[in-house]
């Protein structure tokens, strides 16, 4: 017996962002968005304050300068546990439609599926898609959300400059 490996059609990543839901998705991609726009003002607010360190007086201390990037960085773990409790449980919300979904398409097959398919292949393919959808396709998701926001504020950042 071969083993088939296919790529997965755009039709299953829609129907997955579907289970997750429109507002879970949307918090996630603001979430994720925000997140990188933090990161750049970080190293913007760092930037700043070494430059004004060099000036001969300058017109804060440092205290006010590690302050103030003390709370952009508490604002940035709070977006990234918000990011990351976003993604589990939406993840964990389209797993388990799409897992009900699969197990009653299973179980309402015709009796010669199962006369002629053994049952530790029905449960090693079910188990497989089950743990992509549980582990990987969350986490890839969230990193190819990431990077178009990186990439998004990184032009934006350009556009700015100029």
């Amino acid at each position: 017996e071969e083993r088939v490996k296919r790529s997965a059609s755009r039709a299953v990543y829609v129907s997955y962002l579907r289970r997750v839901g429109l507002l879970v998705v949307a918090l996630i991609f603001v979430v994720t968005g925000v997140s990188s726009a933090l990161r750049i003002v970080i190293n913007a607010w760092m930037i700043n304050w070494t430059s004004e360190m060099n000036v001969v007086s300058p017109s804060h201390t440092s205290g006010y300068y590690l302050a103030i990037l003390f709370s952009i960085m508490v604002c940035s773990v709070v977006l990234s546990f918000v990011q990351a409790l976003s993604v589990g449980l939406g993840g964990l919300r389209a797993s388990s439609s799409l897992h009900d979904s699969s197990l009653s398409r299973v179980l309402g097959s015709p009796q010669t599926f199962f006369d002629t398919t053994p049952v530790g292949r029905i449960l090693s393919r079910f188990t497989n898609d089950q743990e992509l959808l549980d582990k990987e396709l969350p986490a890839t998701m969230a990193d190819v959300l990431h990077c178009f926001c990186v990439a998004g504020g990184g032009f934006a950042l350009a556009v700015v400059a100029l």
